[in-house]
């Protein structure tokens, strides 16, 4: 409870999900908890990792052979993406019942603004971190870490010490307890070179920096450490970003194989599962490609790369799988092991200002568009392998040992509304 009467003071929230991908597996799967699960299989790495997989000696970028030997008892799975972010849509949509300034920092973490909510709820803020911890946990099953401070900066700090599992609100009064059990390259903002530059001035823990005057870090750092030094002393310098990205460059969609193979159809196959993807992410921003660049990545590391202009932008892949085929048949070498393929959609532009082609039946576009917004409502549903284009729902018909997903649907009924 708070003290009538009392000011609010500025809170920033950081929630920072703990073993994000592994926990989403444990909650989809109550079988896999309390057991070290293992992310990675697909990418032949540990990419992801539960608590009890930490706990048995796994690290992240080993080897999944190395893995089943450290760990012989280890859940390995491959990673299920589409599953993850909409776990991480829920998160987002129980933190903005609390504030409207969230800030989706990564597909796990994010910034909320709760100043002023301890007088809304009649709550201190550390009360308000557990009480959405809590729902958090309660309603999808994930654990996450919860950090307050006056700034972004002490908020991911304070979240750091928070892990796993709890809350922790760094203030006036335990700033300096708090910050001494740190080291200076857990700071958010100061990366290995800058923690081993600051370490060559004799300061190795959060506090150290903290206790410098104004005047040794004009002298000594840069102005990004300078703004770092500011925020640790409760001076916003970083707002809250609450607009989604919606511009982008360029669109890609790549994946790396468990194993090497040479199987023509299967190659396929995933190299059109990657245009769907990315058509999707595209479809998502309004945006259309008016070139599109295939990649096949060798056993060695190196790549084969084909560009081609679309006739007209696009994103719809019925439109340009077809377009593909032959560009692919041509990169394709009999024999040859492949590690991975990519899709890049470049040339972007909003599908709001390109002027339909004269010779081009606008109707036929209009029914394209109106399918594709069922497939994208279908596999924001239900999952990423509910429904897929001909070319690759036939490719992998033809090889029986192409992995197939369960759909999960517990978790998407609660999930998508």
């Amino acid at each position: 409870m708070i003290q009538k009467g009392k000011k609010s003071y500025p809170a920033i929230m950081h929630v920072d999900a703990d073993a994000f991908f592994a926990s989403c597996e444990q909650a989809l799967y109550p079988e896999f908890q309390n057991r070290p699960v293992i992310v990675g299989e697909d990418r032949g790495i540990a990419v992801a990792l539960s608590y009890e997989a930490k706990r048995a000696g796994v690290t992240r970028g080993m080897l999944i052979q190395d893995v089943k030997r450290i760990c012989p008892d280890g859940i390995i799975l491959s990673g299920d993406y589409e599953t993850y972010a909409l776990f991480s849509k829920k998160i987002f949509s129980i933190l903005r019942r609390f504030s409207n300034e969230v800030e989706q920092y990564s597909i796990d973490e994010g910034f909320v603004n709760i100043t002023g909510m301890d007088k809304v709820l009649n709550l201190s803020y550390n009360d308000i971190g557990k009480h959405i911890r809590g729902t958090i946990l309660k309603e999808i099953g994930i654990s996450v870490s919860v950090g307050i401070g006056k700034t972004k900066t002490l908020a991911k700090l304070a979240s750091y010490l928070a892990k796993p599992a709890r809350v922790v609100e760094i203030t006036e009064a335990n700033i300096l307890e708090s910050l001494s059990g740190a080291k200076i390259g857990n700071v958010w903002g100061i990366g290995s070179s800058s923690a081993h530059y600051m370490n060559q001035l004799g300061i190795y823990t959060a506090d150290a920096l903290y206790s410098k005057n104004m005047s040794f870090v004009a002298k000594h750092f840069t102005k990004p450490h300078q703004e770092i030094w500011h925020e640790m002393h409760g001076n916003m310098v970083y707002p809250i970003c609450i607009d989604e990205k919606t511009q982008y460059a360029s669109i890609s969609q790549t994946r790396t194989f468990g194993k090497t193979f040479g199987n023509k159809a299967l190659i396929y196959q995933e190299l059109i599962s990657n245009l769907e993807g990315a058509c999707r992410k595209a479809r998502k921003y309004g945006l259309l490609a008016g070139k599109v660049t295939i990649m096949l990545k060798r056993q060695d590391f190196s790549h084969d790369v084909y560009e081609l202009r679309l006739p007209r932008p696009s994103s719809f892949p019925a439109q340009i799988a077809p377009l593909l085929r032959p560009l692919f048949d041509g990169l394709y070498e009999k024999r040859a092991p492949y590690r991975g393929t990519g899709i890049i959609l470049s040339q972007l532009q909003d599908e709001k200002v390109v002027q339909l082609n004269l010779l081009e039946n606008e109707s036929h576009f209009n029914k394209l568009e109106h399918v594709y917004n069922a497939v994208d409502t279908l596999l924001s549903r239900y999952g990423k392998n509910t429904i897929s284009i001909a070319s690759s729902h036939n490719a992998m018909k033809k090889n029986q040992q192409t992995p197939q997903r369960i759909m999960k649907l517990p978790l998407l009924v609660g999930v998508c509304h």
